[in-house]
This record gives C-alpha cells, structure tokens and sequence, in this order.
C-alpha cells in the first residue's frame, strides 16, 4: 500500500501505540471508540506500514510495535520521552507513578477522580493505570474495588527519572 494521508484519528492512534499503549484492549479504553471504528484504523495503520503486529496469530495479533515510519508521522518526542519510550512509558505515567506513591496504596477510580479534575484526562491517566499493572510497575489487588499500590519496580523506574 503507497503512502496515505493519515488522520487526526490515525494519528491519535499512532500516539498513543507511541507511548506504550500497544494492545488493542487499552486502545480501545484510551480512545472509547466502537471495535468496528477502532479496528478499521488499526487495520489501515498496519496495511501502510506505519505500525506492524507482534503476531500473525494468537495475543501478538492484537499487539503492536510503532515502525520507522509510523514514528517519522508524529512530533519528535521529547528527549524525556524518547527515554520514557524505551519501558513503555510516556510522562503521564511516571506522573501516575507519583500520585500512587504520594496517597500509598488506593482504589484506583477513586485516586484517578481524586486527583485528575478533567473527565478526559482521567481517561487518559486511567488507561495509564492499566498499562502500569501490564508491565508490573503497579501491584493491584481486591475483586469488586481495584486496589493500586507501588511496588519495587515503580520505585526502581521513579528513582531513574
């Protein structure tokens, strides 16, 4: 496929895939778009090279890595970023990191609401959580009430920062 004109949506996508949200349940979460909507733009991103699978098969197939290309379409990344970028992770989520280690172990929602005023950006910072607990920078615990605390590794990451 040649080159195409990408989209506010395509890039939206390409962001956040960029900043370490690279499964397609968290990309449905941060974006809150329809699975039809959201897997037509992944679909389009992957055909035009800007993003590729980790699979063919299996949870690679709804995994996916940012390619040269796909980086050369967005804004150069900070070089805070570009150093985030090599865990996974973008500002928002050391930011995260923080908040959990300044009120120590929470419910989630409740520390997301608590402390993030705007509704979009509490999207935002929730999709962080999840991607925290994913790469074991978060230790959760509770069924009904999702309880979120720092573990050694979030210390570990915080300290580099």
């Amino acid at each position: 496929m040649g080159q195409i004109q990408l989209t506010d949506e395509d890039k939206k996508v390409l962001r956040y895939i960029q900043e370490g949200h690279d499964v397609m349940s968290e990309l449905f979460d941060m974006t809150g778009w329809p699975g039809e909507k959201l897997g037509k733009v992944v679909e389009k991103l992957d055909e035009s090279r800007y993003i590729e699978r980790l699979a063919l098969q299996g949870l690679g197939f709804w995994s996916f890595r940012m390619t040269d290309k796909g980086n050369a379409a967005l804004p150069p990344l900070s070089p805070e970023d570009e150093a985030l970028r090599e865990f996974g992770l973008c500002k928002r989520d050391i930011d995260m990191l923080k908040v959990v280690k300044q009120k120590g172990k929470s419910r989630a929602t409740q520390l997301i609401v608590d402390t993030i005023q705007n509704k979009a950006d509490q999207v935002d910072f929730a999709g962080s959580v999840v991607k925290l607990l994913r790469r074991g920078y978060l230790s959760e615990s509770g069924f009904l009430k999702r309880i979120i605390e720092m573990n050694p590794k979030g210390e570990d990451m915080l300290s580099k920062v």
